[in-house]
């Protein structure tokens, strides 16, 4: 059946409940997240909307400490946050000793992340 091989996601009413989940999920991920960057050199977020990683400018997150590939890989779904993680260690901007904070969302709203020492 067509019906078994579909995907019904209603993404603004996600987004909504992301904006009101997600900060708590930060704070247990580490107290201040959900405002700034506190120990955090480079932000790996998993990619699969604009509308998600401007989200992630409401917690203070500035875009220049935030790795993006959507705009040229566009939505590759898990794959985002390796490939980003590569792009980010291929160009430089993440080296031996940072701290980085890899960050993302599923589909019906699993969020997910850690932070780690290069």
């Amino acid at each position: 059946m067509p019906d078994d091989f579909t995907f019904d996601m209603h993404g603004l009413s996600v987004l909504r409940l992301a904006s009101q989940v997600v900060p708590d999920f930060l704070e247990g991920l580490r107290p201040g997240l959900s405002t700034g960057l506190p120990g955090i050199d480079r932000v790996v977020p998993h990619q699969a909307s604009a509308a998600g990683l401007d989200l992630m400018r409401r917690y203070g997150w500035p875009a220049e400490r935030t790795e993006v590939t959507l705009t040229h890989l566009g939505n590759v779904i898990a794959a985002s946050l390796p490939l980003t993680l590569h792009q980010a260690r291929s160009s430089g901007r993440v080296k031996a000793g940072d701290t980085l904070l890899l960050v993302g969302t599923g589909a019906g709203l699993i969020a997910g992340g850690m932070i780690l020492r290069l």
